[in-house]
Parts: structure tokens; C-alpha cells; sequence
């Protein structure tokens, strides 16, 4: 088993652990973190979504608190779906221990598919617990992990789990969506619908019957959040940035459109979401304080 990456500093660890060979074309690693008591902080976060669906892992007594509609409740090991950009639902983690402990998986939407029964619609604005997803699978996998104290055994009941659940053998439907998503998360550039539609050789309108009936968004909104994110990498990297050059490489038609767009999203500007987030994400994701 290989460690990736590794990042402490006494009170934070970060680590990404290799996925077995069967499933390194669906996830591309395990991510391990773990952060002291005393550097939890009480004030709730907002993660917008980045087009990937994510599950929760928590450990040693350890949970998320996720604020929807003014309602708190509290997550243990759980899959997050596809979420719109507007969704206004907040997270706080939280320990009963010294340490707080969570293991991350992050698998594209393209790739999900591989390991769900479930059609994609399903996951669109939701959180289910594991049994709601894999049933008792599901279950005997947070039974596991819940009383885990070791990263790499961790590792190994992932691994087990996620090769008994792989599903190969798609039907049309499933695979036509998957190539679609594939398609946009392997370009660098900002697409637009036209663009895909003539790549893939399908039309408009199939494209956009195919695309709303099997993910539950448009795709016009799907590439919103794509873009969205896009936005936030380059201001997270490079804080510094003209804003010429971003509204130019994010594909907006001018300086006052970008700017209206993301205020419309974050509820800030641009040079406040650096200034409060000190151009940083959380876990691939931009997010912003509660104000």
C-alpha cells in the first residue's frame, strides 16, 4: 500500500492512500485526515458542490453536522450527491475524542455509476447513509470502519468493498451518460453545450433529453458548476490574478458577468472569498464561512 502524500503539522494531518489497482480508473485515492480537538472551530462552513459525489467515513467517535433548512443534524459515514450551486446547507465537524478523524472518498460522476444501483437523479440535492445506498453492504462496511483504529486496515475494508460492488457491465442508458461526463471532465477548457453535442455527434435535443432525465439538472447548470469550480482553482492558485485573464480562460463574456456570477454564488466578491478563505479549498471543494 502507498502513501501519496503526507502533510502534518502537529495538530492536522492530511494523507492520500493508493486504491487497488481494479479501481484506479474510478477513484483516484483515499484521502485521511485528521485534526485536533482544539483546532475545531465552532463557525459552520458552505462547500459548493464540484461535480463529484463524495462518501464520509468518520471514526473515533468522531461526525459532520450538516445544516439544511435551518435543521442540524448529525453524519457519520455517508455519500453526498450532486448538489446545485444554490444549496445552502453548512458543515461542522465535530470529535467526542482529542482527534477528529475522516476518511474521503471523491469519485466522479462519470465513475459512480460503476459502483451504484441507483439512477443519478437520485443523488441530486441528497445525503444517504450507507445502507440507503449498498443496504447491509453498506452496513457491515461503517461496522467495520467505525471500530478501526489503523488507516491501512481502513484502506483494505475500502478496497474489499468497493471491488465486490463494481459493476462493469452498464446498460446503454448508463453508459451513454457516463461517456457524456467523461467527455466533460477530461477537458481542461470551459465547454458549452453546442461544443459537446458536436464532439460527440448527438444532437441538441437528445443530448439535452438524455442529460436532464438521467442526472436531474440541465446541463447548462451541470456546466455552471464546473466553470464555478474552475473559477475558484484559479483564484485559489493564483490570488493574484487579472481578472482579464480569468474572465477570458473561465469562458464569461465580461468583467461585470463574471463578477455578477459569483456574487450571485458565494453571496461575496471575488477578492473577499480570497481574503476569508486564504486561497484555500475544502478537499478540492471552494467554500466560504458562515457569515
Amino acid at each position: 500500500m502507498n502513501k501519496l502524500l503526507k502533510q502534518y503539522d502537529g495538530e492536522k494531518f492530511f494523507g492520500c492512500y493508493e486504491v487497488h489497482n481494479l479501481l484506479k480508473s474510478y477513484i483516484s485515492n483515499y484521502t485521511y485526515f485528521t485534526i485536533s480537538n482544539k483546532r475545531l472551530s465552532d463557525t459552520f462552513l458552505h462547500p459548493f458542490p464540484n461535480g463529484n459525489i463524495e462518501i464520509y467515513l468518520h471514526v473515533n467517535k468522531s461526525n459532520l453536522i450538516i445544516r439544511r433548512s435551518n435543521q442540524d443534524k448529525s453524519y457519520t459515514c455517508f455519500l453526498v450527491g450532486l448538489f446545485d450551486l444554490k444549496e445552502s446547507s453548512m458543515i461542522k465537524p465535530q470529535t467526542e475524542n482529542d482527534l477528529y478523524r475522516c476518511v474521503l472518498v471523491s469519485i466522479k460522476l462519470g465513475d459512480i455509476l460503476k459502483f451504484l444501483n441507483m439512477p443519478l437523479y437520485a443523488l441530486r440535492n441528497k445525503i444517504y447513509n450507507l445502507f440507503e445506498v449498498w443496504q447491509e453492504k453498506g452496513t457491515v462496511l461503517e461496522r467495520k470502519i467505525s471500530r478501526c483504529e489503523e488507516i491501512q486496515q481502513i484502506v483494505v475494508y475500502l478496497n474489499q468493498f468497493f471491488i465486490d460492488n463494481l459493476n462493469n457491465n452498464l446498460d446503454y442508458k448508463r453508459k451513454k451518460i457516463s461517456e457524456i461526463l467523461h467527455f466533460c471532465a477530461a477537458k481542461q477548457n470551459i465547454l458549452t453545450v453546442d461544443e459537446i453535442c458536436k464532439s460527440l455527434k448527438i444532437s441538441y435535443r437528445s443530448f439535452h433529453r438524455i442529460f436532464t432525465s438521467e442526472i436531474g439538472m440541465c446541463p447548462k447548470e451541470y456546466l455552471e458548476i464546473i466553470r464555478f469550480n474552475r473559477v475558484c482553482k484559479l483564484l485559489n492558485k493564483f490570488p493574484d490574478i487579472e481578472w482579464t485573464d480569468l474572465v477570458y480562460s473561465c469562458g464569461y463574456y465580461d468583467q461585470s458577468h463574471f463578477i455578477r456570477d459569483f456574487k450571485s454564488i458565494m453571496k461575496c466578491t471575488p477578492e473577499k472569498f480570497i481574503e476569508k478563505t486564504s486561497s484555500i479549498s475544502y478537499f478540492s471543494r471552494p467554500f466560504i464561512f458562515d457569515s
